[in-house]
């Protein structure tokens, strides 16, 4: 790389940490998200739950993109090998044998071996015969899912999005969640030894973290593989919690390379070919580490890196196929090229730009153009505010019991003072005179922000989504505010206060995005 480039690579590389992607922001992320899966699973019965995906790495803020949570059944269990079970299941435990036959690499049919005790509705009714044998269907198993209260229709608010892949996706204003029901795979070690055995000229992962990997549980995800005949019947083996430890053992520029990469895909990619996603890219940079020496991955080859991602993109473009990191035999893009000709063009187009890519994204083409001390003080803004977020989600956790409707949630958090006093500070954060607009005969117009990127009546519709919300916690709220603050709310401007407390709620989680 020449001077400009080298010198405009450092430039990104620290912009990157004033928009929400420091080191300390991605150890904070990891170690809330953690903390609270960990106080939420001593609650659980038969369910274990994860942060995973980008919020799981802690590579993105809170509001960027969807959370991706994976709830594993700890009944239900695929293995390879009847050996695994050993061990590994009970006599209750409804036992899978996992069929390759006629599958896409790293998808398998699941075989009953064994009924679960007591039977599981949502389980039983996905069973179906095949040769005299019972499978159970991925594609009835998701469909079954819906039908219970948390997965269905509008429940507490959230809205039910189009399922993507393997996730029941819903929304609350601009929250949205990806929800993911495995079932268990006690036979890693099998799946993956010849990615553990795999000769590694520069010695990452290294043997401790290899060992960590495969003593991690797999996990099987009702989704088949696209193109395949026997798409429904078929569940597709990932290695979520295994692969987190690998990305835990990231550096800096290769975290921030796979997050740059991440800003690539989703603004101007996917708009071209919209089955694309962020974790082919997630296999391009895990690739990248193992095959070339630590020594590249510096601050002023950070643009260098990019270019070099990218080509090897192009290339599993090219020839439609890009290997799995942790199976070689499964091919990502498998069915999932769309608009290949379209794809390849903008791909040849941004090697032409070369590091200058960077400006075509939209954050990091602000950041870059502001003044460095407003950008600072910005930055300063909104990590204090996600640490506020990522500790009220801690203090939520320790009060959380399964049951529990999120509303009667909302009341039993708010009557606890530190969780008041976090949620104060947040609303100075969004909006400082807060308190003289809550203020009774206190001038000023309050003003719900606007989403520039949005349609006129999806715009619309959030705004009814906040305010319905301030409605409904209002109750719960405001009369603390006098206890703590001092505020006199009066009845003639409850509208006004709901309509405060709306647009603090809508500013911070778009602080948050």
């Amino acid at each position: 790389m020449n001077a400009v480039s080298e010198e405009l690579s450092r430039q990104v590389y620290q912009c990157m940490d004033k928009i929400g992607y420091s080191p300390d922001m991605v150890k904070y992320r990891r170690q809330k998200y953690r903390q609270r899966d960990e106080l939420k699973n001593r609650q659980r019965s038969g369910v274990t739950s994860y942060k995973v995906g980008s919020k799981g790495e802690g590579f993105t803020s809170y509001n960027e993109s969807d959370h991706d949570r994976m709830y594993i059944d700890n009944n239900l269990v695929g293995v390879t090998s009847r050996d695994d079970s050993i061990g590994t299941t009970s006599k209750s435990d409804y036992v899978f044998d996992m069929m390759s036959d006629q599958c896409h690499p790293g998808h398998y049919k699941l075989k009953l071996f064994q009924k679960g005790t007591p039977a599981v509705k949502y389980v039983e009714d996905s069973l179906v015969v095949c040769n005299g044998e019972y499978y159970m269907s991925s594609e009835i198993f998701v469909q079954n899912l819906q039908s219970i209260p948390r997965y269905s229709g509008n429940y507490q608010g959230w809205e039910r999005r189009q399922r993507t892949g393997p996730a029941i996706p819903a929304a609350r204003g601009l929250y949205c969640r990806d929800d993911v029901q495995a079932i268990r795979c006690p036979s890693q070690r099998n799946l993956l030894a010849t990615w553990a055995k795999r000769p590694r000229e520069h010695g990452w992962p290294p043997a401790n973290l290899i060992r960590d990997v495969i003593s991690t549980e797999a996990q099987l995800v009702p989704v088949g593989c696209k193109g395949s005949a026997s798409r429904k019947m078929e569940w597709r083996l990932c290695f979520n919690t295994g692969e987190l430890k690998l990305t835990d053992d990231f550096n800096e520029v290769q975290y921030k390379l796979y997050i740059l990469l991440k800003m690539i895909n989703k603004e101007l990619l996917i708009p071209i070919s919209p089955d694309l996603s962020s974790y082919m890219f997630k296999n391009i940079v895990l690739w990248l580490v193992e095959r070339n020496p630590p020594t590249i991955f510096k601050a002023d080859r950070f643009l260098g890196l990019m270019e070099t991602a990218l080509q090897m993109f192009y290339d599993a473009v090219c020839h439609d196929k890009l290997v799995y990191y942790m199976i070689k035999g499964r091919n990502l893009l498998f069915g999932r090229l769309t608009h290949k000709d379209a794809l390849k063009k903008k791909l040849e187009e941004l090697q032409l730009d070369g590091p200058k890519v960077v400006f075509q994204c939209k954050k990091l083409r602000k950041a870059l153009k502001t003044d460095p001390e407003s950008l600072k003080a910005s930055c300063a803004r909104r990590d204090e505010l996600e640490r506020l977020q990522l500790d009220m989600g801690i203090i939520w956790a320790d009060v959380w019991k399964p049951d529990m409707k999120d509303w009667d949630m909302n009341a039993r958090v708010r009557e606890m003072e530190n969780y008041r006093q976090v949620t104060y500070r947040q609303y100075h954060i969004a909006i400082p005179e807060w308190e003289r607009l809550a203020t009774s005969g206190s001038g000023g117009t309050i003003l719900l922000p606007e989403i520039p990127e949005l349609k006129q009546e999806d715009q619309a519709r959030l705004y009814t989504s906040y305010r319905k919300q301030a409605r409904e916690i209002y109750d719960i709220v405001v009369p603390f505010w006098k206890i703590d603050r001092g505020i006199e709310v009066d009845v003639e401007i409850k509208e006004r206060v709901i309509e405060l407390l709306a647009a603090l709620h809508l500013t911070i989680e778009l602080m948050l995005s």
